[in-house]
């Protein structure tokens, strides 16, 4: 076990005895066995570790997928995870794209050796491909759809989200 935290380093020999056939022979082996580090060092290392990158939410602005939350980290530290909006990411890390783009602010608790810390992560949820289509589908426009005299120019693509569009007329 290590020295406690603000204890001196401890030295420790350990002394191996190998027998064969009646024949024992030892060797030595000397240790530093550091202290222990404080909580607080605890903390700040396991706050390092999480990162955008390592809960898996690569691009904040727009997390299409469910990420993933520790739930340890370095030194044990015992991390517990809040939500701003549980209907939109969870505290799992479940990822729900609803009607509306959400932003969502993930609260990370840290603790270690009764002390506790927190990091807060900022992320983006668009919303769902079907809301997408449905948004592009009400700004589509024909102008002077009442009385055309001449060809009209139709789009491929439109709307915010850049969806396809194709045409179809009843009188081609």
């Amino acid at each position: 076990q290590r020295p406690a935290y603000s204890s001196e380093n401890a030295q420790v020999k350990l002394t191996a005895s190998v027998s064969l056939g009646g024949v024992t022979k030892t060797k030595e082996f000397t240790f530093t066995v550091l202290a222990d580090i404080s909580a607080q060092q605890k903390l700040s290392a396991a706050m390092q570790e999480v990162t955008y990158e390592s809960i898996n939410a690569l691009n904040p602005s727009s997390v299409t997928a469910n990420i993933s939350l520790p739930k340890n980290g370095a030194y044990n530290t015992v991390i517990s995870w809040s939500s701003s909006d549980d209907g939109v990411i969870t505290s799992d890390g479940t990822v729900t794209r609803g009607s509306e783009t959400k932003t969502v602010t993930l609260t990370a608790k840290f603790s270690a050796d009764g002390e506790d810390n927190t990091k807060t992560f900022e992320l983006t949820v668009p919303l769902n491909p079907k809301a997408m289509a449905q948004f592009d589908a009400d700004s589509v426009t024909i102008e002077n759809s009442g009385s055309i005299e001449e060809d009209i120019d139709l789009s491929s693509k439109g709307g915010e989200y850049r969806s396809a569009i194709s045409w179809e007329s009843l009188n081609p």
